[in-house]
């Protein structure tokens, strides 16, 4: 799923407390909902469920994409990539530091 800071929410449909994800069909259904939510950690286990069941079938919709509001920076790279580039944007920004 490709997506941009427009694209994110502060919900509590999944979890029962505030978090920010990817829009979902499941986050604007219960955006809806005039009931009360259960808190954190009830509404979390009732949608357990739908979350894994969405993840098995590769449906976004029904899924917790958690994202912050820089969702578009996030590349597809492995964990071991990323600290590697961090460590080395560390690295250069001491070395710069040590020659001033």
């Amino acid at each position: 799923m490709t997506a941009s800071e427009d694209a994110t929410d502060v919900t509590i449909a999944y979890p029962g407390k505030a978090d920010r994800g990817i829009r979902t069909q499941f986050m604007r259904t219960l955006a809806g909902y005039e009931g009360s939510i259960p808190p954190y950690p009830v509404q979390n286990a009732l949608t357990r469920d739908t979350r894994q069941a969405a993840a098995k079938q590769n449906n976004d919709e029904y899924m917790s994409l958690w994202a912050g509001q820089g969702v578009r920076l996030a590349t597809d790279r492995s964990a071991a990539m990323i600290i590697r580039d961090t460590v080395n944007q560390a690295q250069a920004v001491a070395e710069k530091q040590a020659v001033l």
